[in-house]
Order: structure tokens, then sequence, then C-alpha cells
């Protein structure tokens, strides 16, 4: 991989829609951004993943598969998953982020417990007291 190429981490089972509509997301990204710029550490469940990306040959190409055996839900509270978390396709995105595996980390899923994770597993910058969140 060259050094140029940005690696995201992708929790792939968040979401109202789940792993499809994370791959479409993937797929139309690199299909308006171009193929080898950027690179997918893809966490979630492997069996659905890889069934799913026969679908999206843009995206197997440009990705890698991490199994993660459990998902955070939408409805889960931040206070109960803190201490159940290490399993699960967020927080094991967020932590590839923190072992410098990818410069950043993506996801669709439950946005207070994201937000949690993310400040306990990577810290906030110098100066900054809360993690940021963005939209297009």
């Amino acid at each position: 991989m060259s050094d140029n190429k940005k690696i995201i981490a992708i929790d792939a089972m968040g979401g109202d829609k789940g792993p499809n509509a994370v791959l479409g997301g993937m797929n139309q990204f690199l299909y308006q951004n171009g193929e080898g710029r950027v690179f997918f550490r893809v966490f979630g469940d492997e069996k659905k993943l890889r069934k799913l990306l026969a679908k999206y040959p843009r995206v197997s190409r440009n990705c890698e598969v991490i199994h993660a055996p459990n998902v955070i839900k939408g409805t889960d509270k931040v206070m109960d998953v803190l201490r159940h978390a290490q399993d699960t396709s967020m927080y094991m995105a967020i932590k590839d982020v923190r072992e410098g595996k990818s410069m950043a980390v993506i996801s669709a899923g439950n946005t207070g417990i994201l937000m949690s994770l993310s400040k306990l597993a990577l810290k906030t910058v110098d100066g900054i007291s809360r993690p940021a969140i963005t939209t297009m």
C-alpha cells in the first residue's frame, strides 16, 4: 500500500439499515472519488459482510474485513456498553485508530456511544474538551 493512501476504519454494522447501507455508501464514495486513494478496514460480522461484498466489487477491492462478533444497538445505553464494548464493531474500529492502523473512524451507529467510546479510547486534542461530530 502506498504511503499516501488514506486508511479509514468503518463500523459496518451501525445505522438503521446496517451493513448494506454502509457498503453502498462506501461504493458511492469510491465511484465519486476513484479507487486506490482510500482503503477501508471494515469491522463487523464477517459472514454477512463477505456475502454483501459480492454486490460491491469496487468496495471489495479496496477493503479488508475484520470480524467483530458483537454490535452496539441504537437502543443500548452508554453505561451498559462501556463495560462490554471490546468485541463490538464500533469499539474495534475506534481501537484501530488508537493503534495507528487507521487514520479515522466512521460509524452510522449510536452517536452517544460513539462519542463516549471515542473520548475514552482516543482522548481529545489539548484544549478541546469534547469530541467533534461532522456531517456532509
